[in-house]
């Protein structure tokens, strides 16, 4: 008997169907965490523009850049976007910038 009741193994019981966090590296190039005095710290992850451009694959960010901000709701962090992010990345310039940010205390 399961502590379901239902049958079935316990969700994580069976290494063949245990789910397994993926690593933030997957969908993000960066990870900053940013101090706010007064406010706390705030966690960032960053993925950079991955189609080919005149400039080269990496740009500095300035002025010119286009930065994808991604917000998540409440209950939930930045990872949340983590496929998003991914997925925008890989059809964005490498001048942009798809951040994801952690607001603590604001959700």
């Amino acid at each position: 008997v399961t502590p379901g009741g239902d049958g079935l193994p316990a969700l994580g019981d069976d290494p063949q169907t245990a789910l397994t966090a993926l690593p933030w590296s997957d969908f993000f190039d960066e990870r900053r965490d940013l101090r706010v005095p007064g406010r706390g710290t705030f966690r960032v992850h960053c993925a950079r523009g991955r189609l080919p451009h005149a400039g080269g694959y990496r740009q500095p960010v300035d002025k010119a850049t286009t930065i994808v901000l991604l917000v998540h709701g409440g209950g939930y962090t930045s990872l949340t976007w983590a496929p998003m992010a991914r997925e925008l990345a890989a059809r964005a310039t490498p001048r942009t910038v798809v951040a994801a940010v952690d607001l603590r205390a604001h959700g």
